[in-house]
């Protein structure tokens, strides 16, 4: 007879139960939530507001020399609604009235100072400052000039002055002078060899230089094409300065081409808003 053993039954696994599962889960969701949370409330690094670029536009200043002659001309600058700044001479007859009036329209007003030419046949006027003086009598002669005009100027400019004003000594005195009365200065550069612009840089007064002489010529065409020479210089460097004189022709082609200089996007301006 065969015997039968008794095969011993494997144990079955027990199933494994759901709720261990569901808090693995639970807790998994819980560090998620915190996470986001946390994620969340870090402050974030805050960028400053882009700013809009504005572009700089050109500045052209237009300096009208030699005024003080003639009233009938001051009158033909004041129809012009641009600003223009007069360089007015002193001891003319009708010096201080143009000044007042100048000043009443709304107009800048500077000192066309007199100083000493290289040649000795030009005349550059009553209170012109010699290279010869002291520099007592140089400062002294510069105070009555500005003195000769009502307080209304903000500036001076040199008539003539090739030889004053490459003369360093003579020019740091009168600049000191400009430096009291808290005047800028603007270097005519009639001679290539002034060094004005240089001497007032160097004692900190506010100065530009002069970039165009708009009428050498007497010829509405010339002074036109000086007047495009300006406009190109003003594009290329941001800023220039144009000089004409007290001369009908000169205020009438400066008056016409001022809507020109402003549709190439060029902005007309007083000369202090130039300097620096």
């Amino acid at each position: 007879m065969k015997s039968y053993r008794k095969k011993k039954r494997r144990p079955r696994p027990r199933p494994t139960s759901w709720v261990p599962r569901f808090l693995v889960l639970l807790l998994s969701f819980f560090i998620l939530c915190c996470s986001l949370f946390l994620i969340k409330s870090i402050p974030k690094k805050i960028l400053p507001p882009k700013l809009a670029i504005i572009p700089i536009m050109p500045k052209i200043a237009i300096i009208i020399d030699d005024c003080g002659y003639d009233k009938k001309i001051s009158e033909e600058i004041y129809k012009i609604s641009s600003p223009i700044t007069l360089a007015i001479l002193p001891f003319l007859p009708y010096s201080s009235e143009i000044a007042q009036s100048a000043s009443k329209a709304g107009y800048e007003l500077m000192l066309h100072l007199p100083m000493e030419p290289l040649d000795s046949s030009h005349n550059p006027g009553e209170g012109a400052i010699w290279t010869k003086m002291s520099p007592k009598e140089i400062a002294h002669q510069t105070k009555v000039d500005i003195a000769n005009l009502p307080p209304l100027i903000k500036g001076v400019n040199n008539h003539m002055g090739s030889r004053a004003t490459a003369d360093k000594r003579g020019m740091e005195v009168i600049l000191q002078e400009l430096k009291k009365h808290n005047l800028y200065y603007i270097d005519s550069v009639t001679s290539e060899n002034s060094i004005g612009f240089a001497v007032a840089k160097e004692l900190g007064i506010k100065t530009g230089k002069r970039d165009i002489f708009l009428d050498n010529e007497k010829n509405a065409d010339y002074i036109k094409a000086q007047v495009e020479k300006l406009i190109k210089k003003a594009l290329k460097n941001k800023n220039a300065i144009g000089i004409g004189h007290a001369h009908p022709l000169t205020i009438e082609v400066i008056k016409e081409m001022i809507p020109e200089i402003e549709k190439r996007g060029i902005k007309l301006v007083f000369a202090s808003e130039i300097v620096q």
